[in-house]
């Protein structure tokens, strides 16, 4: 038998697909699902079984494999709601590696299939109790709504047909589908029905003829001579009834003349009330308007606002950016910080030894956030400072703890983590330095985690509807450095070096910058790695991309981790030189 899509089938195996890349693929006892298990899947249900579809038990023996799908109303299927909808078992000396097998299901409208590879030549068992776990991508199943048209009848009858509905045609009556533009809106498997003329007739037997109106034997409408029928009321049209409903407010009251159908509005208002200004003449000189001289009323000025003793204040509050711009995060704050999607970021208590580069400077190249007199250090940007009566600067300290940013939880171990810094207008001309650990997902008993960290540069979307960023990286997973690009679906390596030193729990230092070529068809992108736990570790990358790859300068940076306990002791922004 030809197995169809066999390079489709061959590509599945290697990654998780049909299982979503948010999804964890963890069962309940730690035990990964073989990505090579179930190669493609396609699988509909109506929206009211729930909206989230995941696999809730997958298995593997010596005789047979086993799959059942669920669906939850929540994504971490709290409370308890998930309903199984279809699954199959075959056994395995049926079983044939990309063949599409009906899924059995158990409820109504279900519908779908499964493609099985090369996991069923080893032994598996996994039971999953949320879609966090293993949530179907939405190109592999996908909820349905039900249809717009429940059911047809004729005009006037109490009978309904449902289901699958037959339409016949009589001559000279014609039906087709076609597509049509509705109010703006292209719909396709619009049902049309037409006159259509009978073959070998003349002009007096024509179907047109027959279906002729009384005015100017015509079919089309306005074909009649005047007075015209009225079709709209500035507008608005009738509705099926042509019927139009007018409703009057105000003074108005509505009275009907039976003999020709019209409308009366009468208001129980004169001349006296309508009229501006008041009857003319003046009834008391008897003076018309234009024989009086105008009047003109000064416009009222304004007082003088109070003038209040002179104060003086020396220091001037800075912009949120103006560079360099430190935040060391110690306040518990991440300043200009938005985590994109379901990211998971927060903090804690763990910082880099090497923080002080972040702020030092005070007066050189780090401008104080507040006036040198609170701001001994340069960094201290967790003070909240304002201006009482008397022009003294009033500082209420707030408690600081060595604090890092990022992904400091389990949750975040299941999904790709961004959280992007908005508090900037450009990402090119600029140089981003973070220090940066990676803890080992073992520490918190999940296993499947993944070991980087780094920072993403030009996050945008584009008009398609994908993300694009590129991304500096540190990945102890594969003892590597490099620059890489996401276009939307992969992500491309662009230029990476191998560090085999590189180990968890370690503090490391990155800088980046993006700086547009000479010959502006291109962006030069410049990776520094340092050690700071081990300063013997360096290395620089530069690779060139092109200007129609970078895009336009009107993305975000952020800090990225993917799988990973990835923490950033500082956020540090200057121009590049």
């Amino acid at each position: 038998m030809a197995i169809r899509n066999n390079n489709w089938y061959n590509l599945n195996e290697q990654r998780d697909y049909p299982v979503d890349d948010t999804a964890s693929a963890i069962s309940d006892s730690d035990l990964r699902l073989p990505s090579s298990l179930v190669t493609d899947l396609r699988l509909r249900w109506p929206v009211e079984l729930g909206r989230y579809a995941f696999i809730s038990a997958a298995a593997v023996t010596p005789g047979i494999v086993t799959v059942m799908i669920e669906v939850s109303e929540t994504p971490n299927n709290t409370p308890n709601t998930a309903t199984l909808i279809a699954g199959i078992s075959v056994p395995k000396v049926e079983l044939l590696q990309g063949r599409t097998y009906v899924l059995e299901t158990f409820q109504d409208k279900v519908g779908g299939f499964i493609v099985f590879g090369s996991g069923t030549e080893e032994n598996y068992s996994g039971k999953f109790s949320s879609p966090e776990q293993t949530l179907l991508t939405a190109r592999a199943a996908r909820a349905i709504r039900q249809p717009p048209i429940p059911s047809i009848r004729t005009s006037q009858s109490a009978a309904k047909l449902t289901g699958l509905i037959n339409l016949t045609a009589a001559e000279p009556l014609f039906l087709s589908k076609e597509t049509r533009v509705i109010d703006g809106v292209e719909f396709d498997n619009v049902i049309v029905f037409k006159l259509q003329e009978r073959p070998n007739t003349d002009a007096q037997d024509s179907v047109f003829s027959e279906f002729a109106g009384d005015c100017g034997k015509r079919t089309g409408s306005r074909s009649c001579t005047d007075p015209q029928p009225v079709e709209t009321i500035n507008g608005v049209q009738p509705d099926c009834d042509g019927i139009i409903t007018l409703d009057f407010k105000g003074c108005s009251v509505v009275g009907r003349n039976v003999t020709d159908c019209g409308v009366i509005l009468d208001c129980s208002l004169g001349l006296s009330a309508s009229c501006e200004p008041p009857p003319l003449p003046n009834l008391e000189t008897g003076q018309l308007p234009s024989e009086v001289d105008p009047v003109l009323i000064p416009p009222v000025i304004p007082p003088e606002p109070p003038v209040g003793p002179d104060i003086s204040i020396s220091e001037s509050a800075t912009t949120i950016l103006t560079l360099p711009y430190c935040d060391t995060f110690d306040d518990g704050f991440a300043y200009g910080f938005s985590p994109a999607g379901s990211s998971f970021f927060g903090f804690i208590a763990d910082d880099s030894p090497g923080e002080a580069v972040c702020c030092e400077g005070n007066g050189g190249d780090m401008p104080p956030a507040y006036p040198p007199a609170f701001n001994p250090d340069g960094c201290t940007t967790s003070q909240s400072i304002s201006n009482s009566a008397s022009a003294s600067w009033d500082v209420v300290p707030i408690i600081e703890v060595d604090s890092s940013y990022g992904v400091v939880s389990a949750s975040g171990l299941s999904r790709t983590n961004i959280s992007l810094f908005t508090s900037d207008v450009q990402c090119l001309f600029r140089r981003y330095t973070t220090d940066l650990k990676i803890k080992t997902g073992s520490v918190v008993g999940v296993s499947g985690s993944l070991q980087n960290a780094g920072i993403l540069l030009n996050y945008r979307v584009t008009e398609s509807g994908q993300v694009n960023y590129h991304l500096f990286l540190v990945d102890i997973d594969n003892s590597t450095v490099g620059i890489y690009f996401f276009n939307g679906a992969t992500t491309v390596e662009l230029v990476a070096v191998e560090i085999t030193d590189l180990r968890a729990d370690d503090w490391y230092r990155i800088s980046v910058t993006g700086v547009p070529a000479a010959s502006q068809t291109s962006v030069d992108l410049t990776l520094n790695f340092d050690g700071i736990t081990d300063p013997s570790l360096s290395a620089t990358l530069n690779v060139s991309v092109s200007s129609n790859t970078f895009g336009q300068d009107n993305g975000n940076v952020g800090l990225y981790g993917r799988r990973s306990l990835s923490y950033f002791s500082f956020w540090r922004v200057q121009e590049a030189t």
